[in-house]
């Protein structure tokens, strides 16, 4: 973990406190990232928990295997199911767990070119 963190990566694993104790989750398990009133939620097919860290702090660890999609979403790319695109230039990413994502018009460009290369 701390080699990880001298690379400025995440490390595989990380913990969430549920009920007075602490939980080992792996970065392959989460689907997407969502903030709700200041808080953020990492959510896995066994339910969403909430993770003591920033979006903006993790977007610069997670590397190619995550996307920003909005200020406050993040999306694990192989959790990807489709990309529906509003005429506004903003959309909305339906993940294989039937989750809905929003995508701000800031980053469609970048996450259709990364869509684009899976």
């Amino acid at each position: 973990a701390l080699q990880a963190v001298r690379q400025n990566r995440a490390p595989e694993r990380f913990t969430v406190l549920v009920k007075g104790r602490l939980r080992v989750l792996c970065w392959k398990e989460v689907s997407h990232l969502r903030t709700e009133n200041r808080l953020l939620f990492v959510h896995t097919s066994e339910g969403r928990f909430v993770l003591d860290r920033a979006l903006d702090e993790l977007e610069g660890l997670l590397g190619p295997d995550f996307q920003r999609t909005h200020r406050g979403a993040m999306v694990a790319l192989s959790a990807v199911k489709e990309l529906e695109a509003d005429p506004g230039g903003t959309g909305e990413l339906m993940l294989k767990d039937g989750s809905r994502v929003p995508v701000s018009r800031d980053r469609m460009a970048e996450l259709r070119r990364r869509l684009g290369t899976l």
